[in-house]
């Protein structure tokens, strides 16, 4: 019995090692985990999109938008902007003051943009759907079938000033060309024909108007004139002048 214990026991104390010979290389292959990396964030791409810049009106649109706001149009106030512009740049673009043009709606429409005459003639320049047709043709501009395209503000100011442009250089001045606008250039040409005195009642009140605009004091020269600062003059065209004398500038 105490054979077999002997026995056993260096049996034992021989295998123990050797299974730790073999085991040991498997522990060695367990790593102990190191700490855990901090992944970094990655960087957001923003998207940066354009501010919309607040359109800065010039001198001379500041003017014409102080008159115009004078004015009830049944337009938006962005609609309004755009007219303002419009005003500026049609006007110019012809050689006219824009109190001029200013004057002309004034007296044609009050500035109300869905104005209809008892004779058929549209928005802020009054212009009959014929006429409006035959200068959409000259202008290269796309006509639909309904007459409404002349209640567009932007268009309708293009014909119309475009067509006060036309008048003057057919009868030679814009007091002419003024009634012409107003009676219809067949008329004038057939009472210049027979030598008919031409009415002027219409042509003197646009004038009136007209000059009366010219005198306008806005708020910016009344803020120049406050100030040490010289008075910036924001008017476009030569006040105290003969305004029956001087239609068209270059």
């Amino acid at each position: 019995m105490d054979q077999y214990k002997s026995t056993y026991k260096r049996v034992w104390l021989l295998t123990v090692p050797m299974a730790l010979l073999f085991v040991s290389p498997l522990f060695s292959r367990l790593a102990v985990p190191g700490p855990i990396p901090v992944l970094e964030a990655a960087p957001i791409e923003t998207v940066s999109r354009p501010v919309p810049v607040k359109h800065v009106r010039s001198d001379r649109e500041e003017k014409i938008y102080q008159i115009l706001s004078r004015f009830y149009t049944g337009l938006k106030s962005s609609e309004n902007e755009q007219l303002v512009s419009s005003i500026s740049e049609e006007s110019q673009r012809y050689g006219f003051d824009p109190e001029l043009i200013l004057a002309l709606i004034s007296t044609e429409s009050s500035f109300y943009n869905w104005s209809i005459s008892g004779k058929g003639a549209l928005g802020l320049m009054q212009i009959v759907p014929n006429t409006g047709r035959r200068l959409a043709e000259i202008n290269k501009i796309s006509w639909p079938e309904q007459e409404d395209h002349l209640f567009d503000p932007i268009i309708n100011v293009k014909l119309g000033i475009h067509y006060l442009h036309m008048l003057k250089l057919k009868f030679g001045d814009v007091n002419t060309a003024l009634t012409a606008y107003n009676f219809g250039p067949t008329r004038v040409k057939r009472w210049i024909r027979r030598g008919k005195s031409i009415p002027t009642g219409y042509a003197k009140k646009v004038m009136r108007i007209y000059q009366n605009y010219l005198d306008l004091v806005t708020v910016v020269e009344e803020m120049a004139e406050n100030s040490d600062a010289p008075a910036k003059k924001v008017k476009t065209g030569p006040a105290g002048h003969d305004v029956s004398k001087v239609s068209i500038r270059s």
